[in-house]
This record gives C-alpha cells, sequence and structure tokens, in this order.
C-alpha cells in the first residue's frame, strides 16, 4: 500500500505507527491534519470509522466507553476513542 498525496508517498509504516492512538490525541490529530485532505468526521451513533476517499482508507475505533441512549440516539458521554485502525 504505497498511497500519493500532493507528490508524497505514503507507506504502511506511515499508518500503522498510529495504531493504539486515542482519535483526540494531540499528536494523532496531527497527523489526521498532515495525513488527509477529505476525511469525514468520526460519528459514533452512525458509524465507527472515518473516511478518506481520495487514499481510499478508512480509519476505525473502539469506543467500549461511551455510554448512548440508543432508543433516543444520544451521547451521554463519548468516552475515549481507541483508533486500532
Amino acid at each position: 500500500m504505497n498511497q500519493i498525496r500532493n507528490g508524497q508517498m505514503f507507506t504502511y509504516l506511515h499508518f500503522t505507527n498510529q495504531f493504539g492512538s486515542y482519535l483526540y490525541d494531540d499528536n494523532f490529530q496531527a497527523f489526521l491534519a498532515d495525513t488527509f485532505t477529505d476525511l469525514s468526521s468520526y460519528n459514533i451513533l452512525k458509524s465507527d470509522y472515518m473516511r478518506s476517499e481520495i487514499l481510499g482508507i478508512d480509519l476505525g475505533f473502539t469506543n467500549e466507553d461511551a455510554v448512548i441512549d440508543e432508543d433516543e440516539l444520544i451521547v451521554l458521554e463519548p468516552g475515549r476513542q481507541y483508533s486500532p485502525i
């Protein structure tokens, strides 16, 4: 998997270095900003991933800490979104 964006090539290592990151960790946010220009937003009520159409990659998250009212579809406590990507 070698992806090119704006003349810059990304290898597996560019992405695998981020395994185990939390979504709102400052370093992970910097990685997202430096890597993606079209990343969809993360919405725990709709899916457990964010998608980049340009790079053809989905970034998945687990979030077992979140408290969700499934009847009303309301996030009561967001928890920590952990990224196994």
